[in-house]
């Protein structure tokens, strides 16, 4: 609870005697009422007594969704899903004189709610996404991985299962990081991963003859290497080296992928800067949030002028010389935010025992810490 006296301005916006001065008792009509007023972050309370007869009611500034105030839980949802920072936001406010909750209570909200509202969304909405792409055609990657899933269910391939997410993350590596035009890289680099499940870095042959990564830790290193030889890496070695699959690989546009790639990378930025610490929770969330936001416009079309003529705007990039001339986007939408808003409800109006478990308990942050 943050007191109104510490900044004079609330004198000018928060008078809360004279709000009800004008009342009268509904059953006496007695003018003598007593108020008490109390405040919980954005939330106004009043116990109205007649001194008269004694007749007391209450009254609040806002309704409640389940335990939580409506506007302290909407504040935090705001500032959390426009990928802004509590410290700068609830400083605005402060200094503006409206009332408003402790840094600590953002927190709260975010760790009880927010976090898994935001997990919630994203795995609905991906599965949608890959229910799309199934229906739409699009057979690459998925095809891939359907492949995978069938040999990982087979009798001595288990251990496989472990690496078919590192498989397809290693795919759209090949393409991203080759040169455009450059396709016996891209398939040179595709089929290493065959050798690296086991445990093999070195000797891939081709343009790609030794792995790029450094020496690997954590997760990484511990996860189980294939046995060379075993059915698992002769099923693999099948699948990676199959001609028809790594022609098309070799077909995939790195430039393409590259742009896309980058772009969602310069979003995370706006949800998580680079000049906060953030806990692994915390970082995963905004950034399944620029995921949210990135889904839902990167297919935006080129805005247009009354008369229907396509918008088009000059810039002159820091990296080569002149000018280069790019489409002006309509505005970017955000409808993912109300399916966030309501599972913030959803999971507001839950006992807390109903709630989904974090993915991982709050880390102690160091520095400026956003969490």
């Amino acid at each position: 609870m943050r007191s109104a006296t510490r900044n004079p301005i609330h004198r000018l916006w928060l008078k809360p005697r004279k709000l009800l001065q004008w009342c009268h008792c509904p059953s006496c009509g007695s003018v003598d009422i007593r108020q008490v007023w109390t405040t919980t972050g954005t939330l106004l309370k009043s116990h109205l007594t007649c001194d008269s007869c004694l007749q007391a009611t209450k009254w609040q500034s806002q309704p409640s969704i389940g335990n939580f105030p409506a506007g302290n839980m909407l504040l935090s949802a705001g500032i959390l899903f426009a990928g802004a920072s509590p410290t700068k936001v609830l400083r605005v406010l402060n200094h503006m004189g409206v009332m408003t909750y402790e840094k600590r209570t953002f927190f709260s909200h975010q760790r009880d709610i927010l976090q898994p509202a935001i997990q919630g969304v994203w795995t609905q909405q991906q599965a949608a996404h890959i229910a799309m792409l199934q229906t739409e055609g699009r057979p690459l990657v998925l095809g891939l991985l359907k492949k995978l899933k069938a040999i990982c269910k087979l009798k001595g391939c288990e251990d496989l299962k472990a690496w078919q997410q590192s498989i397809i993350n290693h795919l759209y590596w090949a393409v991203v990081s080759s040169t455009q035009d450059d396709a016996e890289l891209i398939v040179d680099k595709w089929k290493s991963v065959e050798r690296h499940v086991l445990n093999l870095h070195r000797g891939h042959g081709g343009k790609f003859p030794t792995c790029a990564h450094k020496r690997l830790q954590g997760r990484a290193h511990k996860k189980k290497w294939i046995k060379p030889s075993s059915l698992s890496a002769v099923k693999l070695e099948k699948l990676v080296t199959d001609k028809m699959l790594c022609k098309v690989i070799g077909k995939l546009s790195a430039v393409h992928q590259t742009s896309k790639v980058e772009g969602f990378q310069s979003l995370i930025i706006q949800f998580a800067p680079k000049s906060y610490v953030y806990s692994y929770t915390g970082m995963l969330c905004r950034t399944l949030l620029a995921g949210l936001h990135y889904n839902e416009n990167a297919s935006r079309h080129t805005a247009t002028t009354k008369a229907g003529e396509q918008r088009f705007k000059i810039r002159y990039p820091k990296y080569k010389a002149g000018h280069v001339v790019k489409k002006i986007l309509v505005e970017a939408t955000f409808s993912y935010v109300d399916d966030l808003m309501g599972e913030v409800v959803d999971l507001c109006k839950k006992p807390s025992a109903d709630r989904p478990v974090q993915l991982e308990a709050s880390h102690s942050v160091l520095g400026n810490g956003e969490a």
